[in-house]
């Protein structure tokens, strides 16, 4: 109004100074030429006119395009637009955030924010809007909203501090709802419990099976009357309890898929040397393994440290077994060293018949390992290489 009040004075200006110009100069008394002059003045200043008219319709349409596309990307955008003061007061709203608020735009303004925040988040709400006023960085968290009807949905605000034109601080944010991303996210993590507690009450009873199983070896060892019948049942319950380990740690961790591969070898290793002599020694290297690669291992291990117990110290020789666990550049490796009375040579897995050795190489060509079996100055040196599908540090799994 104030522009259109000063354009109307400075018109009005210039029809007076014309119409004294008129006074003085009397079309009576002018010469044709400066008729013709005045004609000419008068043209050329409708003509200025009129362009000014143009432009000032062209000016018009692009305020009304930009006008177009502002509604179009502010109102009727698909997520919620909010302008807030620095004390949480909404000052501008655009149409979706009044309707998922459930209030008219008008109704929201200098309402608190909070008001619309459901109770069991309010203190989050408080907290989130303190981190964005302190780091004046752009922060996002999920919230809780009520509605004007008492109905509440999941919304995920991205807000961002920002200055008033007046100079104050204030706040802009993006508001979305996410009731049915939420509700999706709940009830996959809702399947996925229910399968790890499915799977972890078949490991428990796949252990309970295992150890049935033993128990049964165990009866049939004690009846048997052949010593070599003994010696088959005693090493087939050694390479079944190693595999009940395997799911006793599955079942008594939270991790359903992997396991500490260190505490897995300790578990294998220690019951095959329960007697005085020899004595083991464990140096294991942290690491977490998937459960697959894990029961190979472990029946490989159990077969090394058995026939080191077996035929490294005949006649009761003192000694002591080592197993060592590393990381290495390819992967890792298991190292049965002892210092009994050794080989003469080194073993060719490949050229052995009996069925420990055809287990361990079928074992170790499963997880794509090279086994070595070596003489040394002092017993026998077993080394086992193989690739790992995950190595973690031992920070505990789940």
């Amino acid at each position: 109004m104030a522009g259109n009040e000063e354009l109307r004075k400075r018109a009005a200006a210039k029809a007076e100074q014309q119409r004294a110009w008129l006074g003085e100069n009397e079309p009576e008394s002018l010469s044709p030429m400066a008729l013709r002059s005045l004609m000419s003045e008068l043209h050329v200043h409708q003509v200025e006119l009129e362009l000014q008219n143009e432009e000032l319709l062209r000016t018009q349409m692009e305020l009304e395009k930009t006008r177009s596309r502002y509604f179009e990307l502010y109102d009727l955008a698909p997520a919620g637009y909010l302008r807030m003061s620095d004390k949480g007061m909404l000052l501008e709203a655009n149409l979706c955030a009044a309707q998922l608020l459930g209030e008219s735009r008008s109704n929201l303004l200098k309402q608190p924010f909070s008001r619309f925040v459901a109770d069991a988040d309010k203190d989050n709400w408080y907290l989130f809007w303190r981190l964005v006023v302190q780091t004046g960085k752009t922060e996002k968290c999920n919230l809780r909203m009520a509605g004007k009807d008492g109905t509440s949905f999941w919304a995920r605000l991205e807000a961002s501090s920002c200055t008033e034109p007046e100079g104050r601080s204030g706040c802009r944010i993006v508001l979305s709802d996410i009731t049915e991303e939420k509700r999706a996210e709940d009830s996959l993590n809702q399947s996925i419990r229910e399968k790890q507690e499915l799977l972890r009450e078949l490991q428990h009873r796949a252990k309970n099976s295992f150890s049935l199983v033993c128990t049964i070896i165990a009866m049939a060892a004690q009846g048997a009357i052949s010593e070599e019948t003994k010696k088959i049942l005693g090493d087939l319950d050694s390479k079944i309890i190693a595999i009940s380990e395997l799911y006793s740690l599955l079942y008594s961790t939270t991790s359903v898929s992997s396991v500490h591969l260190d505490d897995y070898c300790s578990r294998v290793a220690s019951p095959l040397t329960m007697l005085p002599n020899p004595s083991l020694v464990l140096d294991l290297e942290g690491m977490t393994v998937s459960a697959a690669l894990a029961a190979p291992l472990g029946l490989i291990l159990t077969e090394l440290v058995t026939n080191a117990v077996k035929h490294a110290f005949p006649s009761g020789r003192r000694g002591t077994i080592w197993v060592s666990l590393k990381s290495t550049v390819m992967g890792a490796m298991l190292e049965v060293r002892d210092d009994g009375r050794g080989l003469r040579e080194a073993i060719d897995l490949a050229t052995r018949g009996s069925s420990g050795f055809s287990l361990m190489k079928g074992l170790t060509a499963q997880i794509e390992g090279s086994l070595q079996i070596l003489p040394g100055k002092e017993g026998t040196h077993c080394i086992l290489e193989f690739p790992i599908d995950q190595v973690l540090p031992d920070q505990g799994v789940g």
